[in-house]
């Protein structure tokens, strides 16, 4: 996923999501990296769009992961 428009680029020059699954047997493992160029060497890391990333995947795991019980 490529950031092209919208606020997260008014904080950095580039910003790239990178998703990789590793799939083993009914279940996996997924791999999430943010690569990104800030404008300044004095601007922040971007913490706040991985949580989000994280959190995201946390609540796609509880959708697709049978419950059980």
């Amino acid at each position: 996923m490529v950031g092209v428009s919208g606020h997260v680029l008014e904080k950095y020059k580039a910003y790239k999501i990178v998703y990789q699954v590793f799939p083993k047997g009914e279940l996996g493992t997924v791999k999430l990296s943010l690569i990104y160029e800030k404008f300044k060497e004095t601007d922040g890391e971007p913490h706040n769009y991985l949580q989000f990333g994280v959190d995201f995947l946390k609540d796609l795991d509880k959708h697709l992961t049978p419950k059980k019980g």
